[in-house]
Order: C-alpha cells, then structure tokens, then sequence
C-alpha cells in the first residue's frame, strides 16, 4: 500500500485563487485584533472584482469565519498572514472551498463535519459555495506583488 499524498505544506504549492483565498483567510482572521486588516482585504478585492462581487466575498468570509469561531470541533491552527507555510487546517479549509467550487457537496459536507460540529455545517457550506462562485470568476486585475504569502 503507498503512502497517501501529503498535503502542500507550503503556499507556493497552491493556485493563484488558493492563494488568494489562504492570504483573505489570515487577514481576515487576524483582523479580529487588528481592523486594519479588514481594510486590506476589501481593498484587494474591491480593486480585484466589482464592488458587489467584493462585497458579497466579504461577507461570505466573515460569515465563514464566524461559523467556524463559533462551532468549531477544536482549536484551528492558521498561520500569520505573511507566512509561507500551511497549517494541515488551512488545507483542509482550502480543500472545503475547492470542492464547494466544483459543487462536490458530499466531500464538502465531510470536510465541514471535520471543521465544525452538526449546527455550523449548513452555514458553513453556505459560506464556502458563496466564496467560491468568486474565486470561480475571472479576475479583471492582476494580483499585487505585495500580495504574496511568501516573505520577500
């Protein structure tokens, strides 16, 4: 029997909107102590989309993160925004928006099972398909440099 794959443990590794979604994730995330932050992220995405698609990622991620504060089985492990590693419930989380994106609601309802107990799953899954129809959509404007994960 192989061994299964590891998961990346690095951000480089993933995809432009993984990406995209573990740097909005820790800023948002991070904004809890730090307003600031909330501030960055509208501005990407507003400069990135439309203001109503920016807007509706915005609550959907707040609505998200909620959720999860909220109903969370355990503690979840999330690194600084501007690190370059992947902590194994950032993946996880990274793997529930990708297969709300691709409508895999079996595995995304297993995924969010995993995160959060029996009364957070409707509204997370609610939450990661609204994340996703955006990360779906073709991004207008290329991603700032100093947008990166990866410290310079």
């Amino acid at each position: 029997m192989l061994p299964a794959q590891p998961f990346p443990s690095e951000t480089r590794a993933l995809g432009e909107a993984e990406r995209l979604f573990a740097w909005i994730f820790r800023h948002w995330v991070v904004g809890y102590g730090d307003e600031r932050h909330w501030s960055l992220v509208w501005r990407d995405l507003a400069r990135r989309y439309d203001g109503e698609a920016a807007s509706e990622a915005v609550t959907a991620l707040a609505a998200m993160v909620r959720t999860i504060c909220e109903h969370a089985r355990r503690g979840f492990v999330y690194h600084q925004p501007c690190c370059p590693c992947l902590a194994a419930d950032e993946y996880r989380l990274l793997a529930f928006v990708t297969a709300c994106r691709a409508a895999d609601w079996p595995v995304a309802a297993r995924l969010a099972e995993w995160m959060v107990r029996e009364d957070g799953v409707g509204d997370l899954i609610a939450a990661g398909e609204r994340i996703g129809r955006l990360l779906d959509r073709p991004c207008p404007t290329p991603p700032l440099e100093d947008l990166s994960l990866e410290p310079r």
